[in-house]
């Protein structure tokens, strides 16, 4: 009778933990719709860069985006990289595949103009290199990082945490992009397919943190570049080290009003270089 009340508890208890299991792999991936329901949020990024030829310390940038809209704007802090002095904050602005970015030194060598502008789209017709791939592994944009969730597969509960006042239960998991890749829409699809050859690991760990109402608060991953192919064509040499990035969400529903600075003040990074915004020159 022992032996069978003991093997029926087992039983119980390994059932009970496989429906944890699988309630916190839903929360997980449901966590992208959810997020992305609530349209607007501020945003924070902290990228901290391992090796990369760059200088040591951290890359911080605040915001607000608009995720249908797929527009937002940002103030980025790279003073701790030793950059002269001026170039601390960066104003920036984000506009589908187009940033604008406000560098007060660069005047001079923006012909009196005060925003510079990036088009990755321009950019990657130019490389033979597919824009929407590469928009993946980009920290301005957060719904590509709220894709990503949809194809994770181990969860590992970590414990609670307090996120910006909001309660979250963090999660470690292991996300398939190709997974990702058939639960979005069709252009989505070819992004995260090509992102997983790009990372040339179609599986990376992540942390995320997860509130009540089920919105992701905060995501963290780490990018290893030695595992990075991109073709030759995109002008981009090979690195080694590592990139991780930490977001945050909060203050869902803002008001988000983003619009492209008066072309007047507007320099195009392309046409001053003469390389259509050539996206080797830019990374180099």
């Amino acid at each position: 009778m022992r032996k069978y009340v003991a093997a029926l508890v087992a039983v119980t208890a390994l059932a009970t933990a496989a429906c944890a299991k699988e309630n916190s792999l839903a929360l997980v991936t449901g966590a992208s719709s959810k997020t992305l329901a609530a349209k607007t949020a501020r945003i924070s990024v902290v990228v901290s860069a391992g090796g990369l030829q760059m200088p040591a310390g951290n890359i911080s940038a605040d915001g607000a985006f608009d995720f249908t809209a797929r527009r937002g704007l940002m103030s980025i802090d790279a003073s701790s990289l030793g950059l002269p002095a001026g170039v601390g904050k960066i104003e920036t602005r984000v506009i589908g595949t187009v940033i604008y970015m406000k560098i007060p030194t660069l005047a001079d060598q923006l012909q009196g103009k005060t925003w510079l502008k990036l088009d990755f789209q321009a950019a990657g017709k130019k490389a033979g290199v597919d824009i929407s791939s590469l928009q993946q592994l980009q920290s301005n944009d957060p719904t590509a990082a709220l894709n990503f969730l949809r194809g994770a597969t181990s969860i590992e509960t970590v414990g609670t945490a307090r996120v910006r006042g909001a309660t979250t239960t963090h999660y470690r998991a292991r996300v398939d992009l190709v997974k990702a890749a058939g639960k979005v829409t069709a252009d989505q699809k070819t992004a995260l397919t090509n992102a997983a050859a790009i990372l040339g690991d179609r599986a990376i760990p992540m942390d995320v943190w997860v509130d009540k109402a089920g919105r992701m608060r905060r995501l963290t991953y780490t990018v290893d570049f030695s595992k990075v192919r991109l073709p030759k064509s995109s002008g981009i040499p090979q690195r080694s080290g590592t990139l991780t990035m930490t977001m945050e969400l909060y203050d869902f529903g803002i008001s988000v009003d983003v619009a492209a600075p008066p072309a007047p003040d507007v320099a195009d990074y392309g046409a001053l270089t003469g390389e259509g915004s050539g996206i080797g020159s830019i990374t180099k």
